[in-house]
């Protein structure tokens, strides 16, 4: 479309010229780059009220091609033109999730290359002139709700890959790390048919079947020390057989009278490393070890705090140079079965993965489907080592005790104050067609009453398929907290008491855990007690601010944040009844420690775990990639454990009268 047929087409849709020369003005020459204007860049135009109602018509697409008395033949062709090019460059938009997913347009971001600009944070006051000339589609979509509660400044970040729902993954190494202790020959089951070790070898088996050609496979397996039992080797359609015979003799294995899981970590980095010689090797593939144990740790390295910073200066010091955003090239999954509390297993979970702590309880499960689920999100996955710094400005300050903890790094460079304005996040990666949410609560008292003064800024950077790194920035203005539209304020709503019922149930949990880990089944039931009612207070207090302040948007609210409790307080019921139902004994303690872990890292990050731990028949907490399409052979793969997923029973859970009275 030239200049003079992009004036053409704003004049038809009732722009006047000194719009137009405003929009021109701001390097905003064609359909592509007007698009990308979000609500704050139009507000930051200076246009009259009735132009800008227009020129957001035009981009939400409002009216419809030919739909304008005016529009001459021309136009109307230039139109359905633009149209069908955004049909071949963009994906569809992924579709919502559930009735608690934001039905919002697919969204674009500015960024710029490190390559093309040193610069590394853009107001958005000049962000709009500075980047039209670079932009380019996004892996990661960012948006944010702010709402001002008892005088505390509240915002929810979204990072979100919604737009991508088809995907080709990138080729994958993964290395599968077994323990091979002699507990992993005890039988399980009702038929006592087959042992842990011989359902990781099945699951293997089938792995191998799932991924495409182009990917690697190992295996590692560690005891009283590590051993490559199938080095790295690329699949094929002639190699697939002679992998498949490797991992028949996995079961048959020697079993050992040690588990030295800090040998087979180094063992594994090693062997993925030793297949790459340069950073962009390692960048061109989605790099993981899976660890399959029933985490039992007694040889090596056992105090979880050292091994996970033993493993990560592994990890960091193989990068062949990579910097702080990236050195961290592998992610570590961890598959618990059995019934032993592992701190250690869930220390790596959290601190070497965005994933949840995957339990498998081989006494229940006939099936080994949502043992791809590492697979699956890794090889879907859009954008890596995604991270999000967050600073408060003149004079604000963030509020750590009611501010995400999932996924926060620590800042090498804080000053005194630095808790206190910064934090930072970060993702290994996230997944197309997901959407991953982060609180952030800020105390503005001490920041000029001006309603233009920034407040927060939120800077995220990541690496996509060009395996270059991305930067966009986000700066949040003390007016944005005062907004009267009554759509923005039911979102702000909706999203900041999610958030808060994340933070109350991880807490609560957490404090279960620790409970029952030391034996004290009472305390941890108090604990999960505590927490449904801490649940309902929050349902309260936000169901007062919504009847308060959204007149007829009330009703759009309630049932999803009444909803979104409700599933919240029946995993903690399911929980409470497992506590309720168990002995005094040591192995009963574990078990419920490990489902306690799995479900809280489910809600916590989000993520899904496996063997139905997560009671969410609505996928409200803890969301599959919403794909479309995944293409090679872990479509049919997906295609299966969804199926089986629909067929499985419901849990015990059931619908609590007191949240329903809503």
């Amino acid at each position: 479309m030239s200049s003079q047929e992009f004036k053409q087409y704003l004049s038809t849709y009732g722009l006047n010229d000194a719009t137009i020369d405003k929009l021109l003005s701001e390097d905003i020459e064609d359909l592509s780059t007007l698009k990308l204007l979000s609500q704050e860049d139009i507000d930051g135009l200076g246009l009259k009220t009735g132009q800008k109602a227009k020129l957001r018509n035009i981009i939400s697409g409002a009216l419809p091609v030919g739909g304008h008395p005016e529009m001459t033949p021309e136009v109307a062709s230039i139109n359905n033109h633009s149209r069908n090019d955004e049909k071949a460059q963009f994906k569809p938009q992924a579709r919502p999730r559930t009735s608690l997913a934001k039905k919002e347009e697919e969204s674009e971001h500015l960024f710029i290359d490190d390559d093309d600009n040193p610069q590394s944070s853009m107001s958005r006051k000049s962000s709009t002139q500075k980047t039209f000339s670079k932009s380019k589609k996004s892996e990661v979509a960012l948006d944010y709700h702010c709402l001002l509660s008892e005088d505390k400044g509240k915002v929810v970040v979204d990072l979100s890959t919604e737009h991508f729902d088809e995907v080709t993954p990138l080729p994958a190494k993964i290395l599968l790390l077994v323990d091979i202790s002699g507990s992993m020959g005890v039988k399980l089951g009702r038929s006592r048919r087959y042992s842990k070790l011989s359902k990781m070898r099945m699951f293997a088996q089938s792995m191998v079947d799932s991924l495409d050609d182009g990917d690697f496979v190992g295996l590692v397996t560690f005891g009283n020390d590590a051993n490559v039992m199938l080095p790295l080797e690329e699949l094929t359609s002639s190699s697939r057989s002679r992998v498949r015979g490797a991992l028949e003799k996995l079961d048959k294995t020697y079993l050992s009278t040690k588990t030295n899981l800090s040998a087979g970590l180094s063992k594994a980095v090693d062997v993925l490393h030793g297949v790459s010689k340069t950073q962009e090797d390692l960048l061109n593939y989605r790099n993981a070890i899976i660890i399959l144990s029933d985490g039992e740790i007694n040889e090596g390295t056992t105090h979880p705090g050292k091994l996970v910073h033993e493993v990560r200066e592994k990890i960091r010091n193989t990068s062949y140079g990579l910097d702080d955003s990236q050195n961290q090239w592998v992610t570590i999954s961890v598959i618990v079965t059995g019934n032993e509390v592992s701190e250690a297993m869930y220390m790596l979970s959290k601190f070497c993965s965005s994933e949840a702590f995957y339990h498998l309880d081989i006494e229940k499960s006939d099936s080994e489907s949502d043992l791809f689920l590492p697979v699956l999100l890794r090889k879907s996955a859009v954008a890596w080592n995604v991270s999000l710094y967050a600073e408060s400005l003149n004079g604000t300050l963030i509020i750590n005790e009611e501010t995400t903890q999932e996924h926060k790094v620590r800042l090498r460079d804080n000053t005194r104050d630095g808790p206190r304005s910064k934090k930072a996040f970060l993702f290994y990666d996230i997944p197309a067609a997901t959407t991953k949410h982060l609180g952030i609560a800020i105390n503005m008292r001490r920041a000029p009453e001006d309603p233009e003064t920034e407040v927060l800024r939120l800077d995220v950077s990541f690496t996509g398929h060009s395996r270059k790194r991305r930067k966009f920035t986000k700066t949040i203005l003390r007016k944005e907290f005062y907004d009267d539209d009554l759509e923005k304020k039911a979102s702000a709503i909706t999203a900041n008491m999610m958030h808060d019922a994340r933070l109350i149930s991880q807490s609560a949990l957490t404090k279960a855990a620790d409970q029952v880990k030391s034996g004290n089944a009472s305390a941890s039931s108090n604990e999960i007690e505590s927490g449904k009612s801490d649940l309902k207070n929050l349902l309260d207090k936000y169901g007062k601010m919504a009847e308060d302040s959204l007149e007829e948007q009330e009703e759009s609210v309630r049932p999803q944040i009444v909803a979104y409790a409700d599933v919240l307080m029946k995993n903690m019921q399911n929980l409470l009844d497992g506590l309720t139902d168990t002995g005094n004994d040591s192995e009963s303690d574990a078990k419920n420690w490990v489902k306690i872990k799995a479900v809280d890292s489910a809600i916590s990050r989000e993520a899904p775990t496996i063997s139905s731990e997560v009671e969410d028949e609505d996928l409200y907490l803890a969301p599959r990639p919403n794909l479309k399409r995944i293409s090679g052979n872990l479509q049919g793969q997906l295609d299966h454990m969804n199926k089986q997923s629909a067929g499985r029973p419901k849990s015990r859970g059931s619908k609590l009268g007191t949240l329903q009275e809503y």
